[in-house]
């Protein structure tokens, strides 16, 4: 172990000046976690394990007060990582070039913001006119969970992608997109399994909301990232 350490550390940079922003929001994002942990605990546990758990997640959303209380700082928070990886990227691109990290990060943060209220502003309406407020309640937790998981998957990738090696950026980089696209297709698939099965949706119904409201703005975005020449 010692050893290992001792070849680790060396490839690790100091937080240099420029860094000293993404070393801060890291850090704020790690106590807020563990606030949440220390505050909530069990239901946390809960929560983290209903992404592999259908049953314990049923339970939770039936569970809709015990649920709420964790529902805008888990959601802040997945804000938080998620844009501070986008800001990463979005920097290193050609059209981004110059541009202050914390200019980008707010960009993103607000980007994300507005899409997120659009996407709930559209379900809640679905949910008023159709009198389906469990497919809100499912929808809510579903979406939340899945990027709650990617926000922390996203943390280590962001770090090492600020004070890691050099030379790994491209390979941290392709690894958090690939991670954002999996969990995005992975949380359309997952909705339209639980509204095939919960509500006898028919099969046409649910393609178009697949196709609309999932496939659609991620096929927008890989788009976006492309013409930007990320990769």
């Amino acid at each position: 172990m010692p050893a290992l350490i001792s070849f680790v550390l060396p490839m690790i940079e100091v937080p240099a000046q420029s860094n000293t922003i993404e070393f801060i929001m890291l850090g704020i994002l790690l106590i807020s976690i563990g606030f949440i942990r220390q505050s909530e605990g069990a239901r946390m546990s809960l929560f983290i394990r209903s992404f592999v758990n259908e049953s314990l997640a049923s339970q939770q959303i039936r569970q809709e007060r015990s649920f709420n209380r964790m529902a805008i700082p888990v959601f802040i928070i997945s804000g938080f990582s998620v844009s501070l990886f986008v800001a990463q990227i979005a920097i290193q691109s050609d059209r981004f070039e110059g541009t202050h990290f914390l200019t980008a990060f707010i960009a993103v943060f607000a980007s994300l913001s507005v899409l997120s209220a659009g996407r709930f502003a559209i379900y809640s309406g679905i949910s008023w006119l159709f009198n389906l407020d469990k497919l809100m309640s499912i929808f809510s937790f579903n979406w939340l969970l899945n990027v709650f998981i990617l926000a922390l998957a996203l943390i280590p990738i962001s770090a090492f992608i600020a004070f890691g090696p050099k030379g790994w950026e491209y390979v941290l980089v392709q690894s958090g997109l690939m991670l954002l696209i999996g969990f995005y297709i992975l949380r359309a698939v997952r909705m339209f399994s639980i509204v095939r099965k919960s509500f006898k949706v028919p099969l046409v119904y649910n393609l178009f909301y697949l196709c609309t409201l999932e496939l659609l703005p991620l096929v927008i975005v890989i788009s976006a990232i492309s013409k930007q020449g990320l990769g």
